[in-house]
């Protein structure tokens, strides 16, 4: 990097210790691999209100922070999603670009050497604008592609890019032409195949992997790879950054570590260039922008994982001591039917919209448009229920108003629309708004095993494989909690999902297709409204009532701290199961352990 950096960073330092009693300077124990302490520091920001600091949102899906960010010779650059705007830092300062007037909620961000194109979700075209908030000209999608398409926006090789979920990469030259397909497949096998214009690479990621191209340039090839905690319902995964040569040879990983992290961009990881890798993560005293170093052993944080995903699956999770339906009796074709009439519902904004009953508050779907504008997707309604999506129609046509989004004075009557448990009653057709309490109290954990044939410990998969269109992935803290949420599952790959829900972290307030990365997801229990799959025959496997996972039995019993993958059971002489590391006996098998064998 040149000087100017190093000027740079010293300015954004002193502005950050300045301003405020943020620690930017102290020491951190340095943890091999990880990408903010075993890494050269390049700046840091504290979060706040401030004009030099950056926004920060509790969300009910999850928190919000930045979104993107970039590092050239020119400055860094940071896309404040929540307060909308760009912060520059170079060596004239710190300047801002105030987007709030084009943008509802800024997504993705790339730079050029004189241009910052920008992303906002739901748009339909690229923003562009120089350093100084000048905007310049808009760049439409190419032909049939919409934005639920595209994954990201990069600027390589002297020009704009569009990285889709399918990993088709399309290129800017006046016109899009799409330049080549990198087909990524081996979701949850230990070998995952890269094929890029018909050569095939071959790259070994380990058991319980899924990755994510992040990169593919000269003989370098980067893969986000999350590895996820086996044997339990819950997602928790560990997220790192890899780097491997064209022939799959891994050359050095670092660690993204989420678990102190208070929210996740969707850019967290940038290449400039000149082939340099930086990451930005937000943790309670700030947002960090690091150049990690790439190791070929790191410090894993997969033991921490276990236990917290056992907790939180000794805590919300009890299975059904039946195989019948729990929840629902539609069919998932059902199911997806009604959820995508109320993500595509088209209705007309009124002007009584503006002004919602007392203690209600207008959805964004509505104060970011005007009277007569055409809206897609049912609008989020803390506490409503509908029994169908045209029945918002009849009641929006009559004397309701759209959506509500202020959950402190429960349903407000005279306002229609769906909340997330809401959305998710409609879609099961459960008759009345059911809240997501009952949906942790129902329904069956989503069987971490062999897909319904044979015995559901056979084989070490995570849970997320096993997921079928329309279970549901859920995050439940308490009754009275702001922060629960559920989501309706339709399809996973590519270290990315797809899902249904109806959420207020959108620039829209609605109920909408969405597409978070698995590391977003953590913490989230993955459940299905059938013990029996929906269909016959059964397609999760053989469920069994049980206690607690065998590490956590483990644990609590003999206080056995070995590691997770040690502890296995066998078939005890006289009845039950004894694990094999220190003898603690059980007459029911725990959930998720692994194959039997006799002693």
């Amino acid at each position: 990097m040149k000087k100017i950096i190093i000027t740079i960073l010293v300015l954004v330092f002193m502005l950050a210790l300045l301003s405020t009693s943020f620690a930017a300077g102290k020491k951190k124990t340095v943890m091999l691999g990880d990408s903010l302490t075993d890494a050269e520091l390049i700046c840091c920001f504290p979060f706040g209100e401030k004009e030099n600091e950056i926004g920060y949102k509790n969300g009910d899906a999850f928190n919000e922070g930045p979104e993107s960010f970039a590092v050239n010779d020119e400055g860094i650059y940071i896309l404040d999603s929540v307060k909308n705007r760009i912060i520059i830092s170079n060596e004239e300062g710190l300047r801002y670009i105030d987007l709030s007037e084009c943008c509802g909620y800024p997504y993705h961000m790339c730079v050029s050497e004189n241009l910052i194109y920008i992303l906002d979700y739901n748009g339909e075209k690229i923003m562009t604008f120089n350093e100084y908030g000048e905007s310049q000209k808009t760049i439409p999608f190419p032909d049939k592609i919409g934005f639920d398409s595209i994954k990201r926006i990069l600027y390589s090789d002297g020009k704009l890019q569009i990285q889709t979920y399918k990993n088709d990469y399309y290129v800017y030259d006046e016109a899009w032409l799409k330049a080549f397909n990198a087909e990524l497949k081996g979701d949850f096998e230990t070998e995952k195949t890269l094929t890029i214009d018909e050569n095939t690479i071959f790259i070994s990621t380990g058991e319980n992997t899924a990755a994510e191209l992040l990169q593919f340039a000269g003989r370098n090839i980067y893969l986000g790879v999350n590895e996820f905690v086996p044997y339990i319902p819950v997602i928790e995964s560990e997220y790192t950054v890899r780097k491997y040569d064209t022939d799959g040879d891994l050359e050095g990983i670092t660690v993204i570590d989420t678990i102190p992290a208070v929210s996740l961009p969707r850019d967290c990881v940038y290449f400039n260039n000149l082939g340099e890798v930086f990451v930005m993560q937000c943790r309670y005293d700030g947002v960090y922008i690091s150049k990690p170093h790439f190791r070929t052993e790191y410090y894993s944080h997969m033991e921490e994982l276990s236990k917290i995903g056992n907790e939180i699956y000794q805590l919300v999770l009890e299975e059904p001591k039946t195989r019948t339906s729990t929840i629902t009796s539609n069919t998932r074709t059902t199911i997806q039917s009604r959820a995508n009439s109320a993500a595509n519902l088209h209705w007309v904004i009124k002007n009584a919209d503006f002004n919602p009953p007392s203690g209600a508050t207008a959805p964004q779907c509505v104060t970011n448009n005007h009277a007569n504008d055409t809206v897609t997707g049912i609008p989020y309604c803390y506490g409503a229920y509908l029994s169908s999506a045209n029945q918002f129609k009849t009641l929006h046509n009559g004397n309701y108003t759209a959506g509500n989004i202020n959950k402190t004075n429960g349903y407000v009557s005279t306002t229609a629309g769906l909340d997330c448990s809401g959305f998710v009653s409609y879609a099961y057709s459960l008759g009345s708004h059911h809240k997501t309490k009952y949906f942790n109290n129902n329904g069956v954990a989503v069987s971490v095993g062999g897909g319904g044939s044979g015995n559901q410990y056979s084989h070490n998969s995570t849970a997320l494989a096993n997921m079928e269109p329309m279970d549901y992935l859920l995050k439940y803290i308490s009754e009275s909690s702001n922060s629960n949420h559920i989501m309706l599952f339709s399809s996973f790959s590519n270290n990315t999902l797809t899902i249904y829900d109806s959420t207020t972290m959108t620039s829209n307030d609605n109920v909408s297709v969405r597409h978070p990365t698995s590391n977003n997801m953590n913490g989230y229990v993955l459940k299905s409204p059938y013990a029996c799959g929906g269909t016959a025959p059964c397609s999760y496997g053989s469920y069994q009532y049980d206690i607690l996972h065998h590490w956590k039995e483990c644990s609590y019993h003999c206080g056995n701290i070995s590691s997770y993958n040690t502890h296995t059971w066998v078939n005890a002489p006289g009845g039950g199961y004894d694990c094999n590391v220190c003898g603690c006996h059980t007459d029911v098998l725990p959930y998720g352990s692994k194959p039997l064998t006799d002693k």
